[in-house]
């Protein structure tokens, strides 16, 4: 989710997912559980929250939680500025958007009212491509997030609790904003949109 024109919002709604890897198994852990996170960047950080397991998941309700933390984020990071991004643009993604129709849900436009902020395709995004993750920011944001976490999992996975997950999530969050160009993230969407309009809408290499 992106918000307004120079910073990086709230990140599309992601889980992740506890499989066992064999019956014997079955009977030490909840075979597809999953544990809800959402990313933010504002300026030069990624941060990530992990949400209970009373989370709506990806779902309109869902959508509007969301939503919420991104007004929690922005009145941080800005709290001291004359104003703040206004501006909201998601993906089609399940809770924002109906699946065909490309209309808004009205759980996702009524939590843009309450907080002040408007969606920048309005209230129908079936202009809007529904798969354009290699133009998406906040996809590259998940992919730096989704290797450290790959790379850190642990032998028995299935043994791994919430609040562990939640720990070595946030530590791959940490690495990331050691190692990795976010602030550069947060401030390239003028140039996809010029690669875009130079390929002639053609697949970008994110």
């Amino acid at each position: 989710m992106i918000v307004g024109r120079r910073c990086l919002g709230l990140v599309s709604l992601s889980a992740y997912s506890v499989m066992p890897r064999s019956p014997r198994l079955s009977a030490l852990c909840t075979a597809g559980t999953h544990v809800f996170k959402a990313l933010c960047a504002i300026g030069t950080k990624l941060h990530v929250d992990v949400f209970d397991e009373n989370f709506p998941g990806e779902t309109a309700e869902g959508a509007a939680q969301l939503v919420a933390k991104v007004r929690s984020a922005l009145n941080v990071r800005f709290q001291a500025a004359p104003s703040q991004p206004g501006i909201v643009f998601t993906d089609r993604g399940r809770g924002f958007y109906a699946p065909n129709s490309g209309v808004i849900t009205p759980q996702y436009k009524q939590a843009l009212a309450d907080n002040d902020l408007r969606a920048f395709m309005g209230d129908n995004a079936v202009m809007q491509p529904g798969s354009m993750q290699d133009f998406l920011l906040h996809e590259t944001a998940v992919s730096w997030l989704r290797k450290r976490l790959a790379e850190s999992t642990p032998r028995y996975c299935w043994t791994e609790t919430r609040p562990q997950y939640g720990q070595r999530l946030k530590r791959c969050c940490e690495e990331v904003n050691k190692d990795l160009d976010v602030e550069g993230l947060s401030n390239g969407t003028n140039k996809r949109l010029k690669k875009l309009h130079d390929s002639g809408g053609g697949r970008l290499r994110y």
